[in-house]
């Protein structure tokens, strides 16, 4: 049998004893493998605490992946969000401005109603409006005072149906101020045609004062005595006495006639005229323009007549008609 002993000799620092282990060839052997088996333990030990680091990096990059992908979608979905809002916000600015505008035309029409009827709607001196008025305080007052209820956060869908319903408000509120204008321009321009009718036709006295002495109709003629039509209305007073035109319209004829003296004809649209005899003067000229209550001229005594008077006729439609409805209290 051989021999398996090996002597192994370790040589330290000159200065220490050489050492000496007596061994064998199979204690070296498996020290040698105990080393690699250790060797070779530690390496699988590294590759697995770094495959379990490595996934552990892969997930918590995932994980931050996620996150931020998730990050960026909050912000993408903040953004929209904002975007939308402000949307809302110039949709309800435009919305806002016609709604001012659709105000300040009322209060433009207002004020023209006003002028044409001279009545104001809004007197806020009078009593009921401030009585109005300090019960809207007082309600406005009390409902500052008392409030109270939960706390609760508006979320974003919330705001965002509250400018829906506020932008749908506003929309209703400008159609029905649109209909309102609407319809008040339809009144004005109704008004302003019943005062232009108002303006042409006859409806006043032609003069300051008097009575009727001879009306419309058939009557007995103060020079022959006999019964005859009269065309229109006698109205005494004194002699130089003012003539006004009983409405707006155009001298469409003056001059002298035996009959009727100095004479003025005004034509007022729509087939109404009205005649003026018997005058002293005549203060116009044809195809001039006056307006109701303008002195035309003056009373006299010219033509056939018995004494200072007015001589008044209106005629529709080129036939005369009795003067009596159209003369004002």
């Amino acid at each position: 049998m051989r021999n398996n002993k090996l002597t192994v000799i370790v040589v330290p620092n000159f200065e220490r004893k050489v050492r000496r282990f007596r061994t064998t060839k199979t204690t070296i052997w498996l020290v040698l493998i105990a080393i690699i088996c250790a060797l070779g333990a530690l390496y699988l030990w590294r590759e697995w605490t770094k495959q379990i680091y490595d996934e552990k990096v892969v997930r918590l990059a995932d994980q931050l992946t996620d996150e931020w992908r998730s990050h960026n979608d909050a912000i993408s979905e903040k953004n929209e969000t904002i975007e939308a809002l402000q949307q809302k916000i110039i949709q309800l600015t435009k919305q806002t401005e016609e709604v001012r505008s659709k105000l300040a035309e009322l209060r433009q029409l207002e004020s023209t109603l006003i002028s044409l009827t001279g009545v104001n709607l809004y007197d806020t001196n009078s009593e009921a409006n401030r009585d109005e008025e300090m019960i809207t305080q007082e309600a406005e007052a009390r409902s500052m005072q008392a409030a109270g209820g939960e706390f609760i956060p508006a979320d974003e869908e919330g705001v965002m149906d509250l400018a829906t319903q506020t932008g749908a408000s506003l929309s209703q509120l400008s159609a029905s101020l649109s209909q309102m204008s609407d319809k008040l321009e339809a009144l004005i321009e109704e008004i302003r045609h019943l005062q232009y009718l108002s303006s042409i036709t006859p409806s006043i006295w032609p003069t300051s004062g008097g009575r009727i002495s001879s009306g419309y109709g058939y009557r007995i003629d103060p020079f022959t005595r006999r019964s005859a039509f009269h065309s229109g209305i006698d109205i005494e007073g004194d002699l130089n006495d003012d003539v006004y035109a009983t409405a707006a319209g155009i001298v469409a004829e003056t001059g002298y006639s035996s009959t009727l003296g100095n004479y003025i004809i005004i034509d007022h649209s729509l087939g109404i005229r009205t005649l003026y005899g018997h005058l002293k003067k005549i203060l116009v000229d044809e195809n001039t323009r006056v307006d109701k209550g303008d002195r035309i001229g003056l009373m006299g005594s010219t033509g056939r007549s018995t004494g200072p008077h007015l001589h008044y006729e209106v005629h529709k439609s080129g036939e005369p008609v009795d003067p009596t409805p159209y003369l004002q209290d």
